[in-house]
């Protein structure tokens, strides 16, 4: 009877996770100009989406056991110079926990963005995912 709870609990809150995102950010169908860019870590603990139809930012914890929150790591394009650090922003949601944030970028702006695990505010992050580069 555990486990039944136990995946019971799992999908309920995969299912919340994914209806939020769509209730507090719409589709890419529903905006006109609206794209949807997502990353994801390698273990799956851990994902951020951006959209850019607003300049908002979803960032995830899908992982309820393992102790870790996320960070988003942000950089952004200014002109023909390198992407410079614009912001890092850390979430421990206890699994299966999202938070939305939002900015301002000029229209047309390159931006770049991972996520990552932290064992902890300060800690060394771990399991990034690659780089995901947006036009805000």
């Amino acid at each position: 009877m555990h486990r039944i709870t136990k995946r019971v609990a799992t999908t309920v809150g995969a299912a919340v996770a994914a209806l939020a995102t769509s209730v507090a950010f719409g589709t890419s169908a529903e905006a006109a100009g609206n794209t949807v860019y997502s990353v994801t870590n390698p273990t799956g603990d851990a994902k951020a989406q951006f959209v850019s139809n607003g300049d908002d930012f979803i960032l995830f914890d899908l992982n309820q056991k393992d102790a870790y929150g996320v960070v988003l790591d942000v950089q952004v394009k200014y002109g023909s110079n390198p992407y410079q650090h614009f912001t890092n922003k850390y979430y421990s949601g206890a699994g299966y926990g999202w938070l939305p944030y939002s900015y301002d970028f000029v229209e047309g702006r390159l931006i770049r963005f991972r996520v990552c695990l932290q064992k902890g505010v300060g800690a060394k992050w771990e399991s990034c995912s690659g780089w995901r580069t947006a036009t805000a």
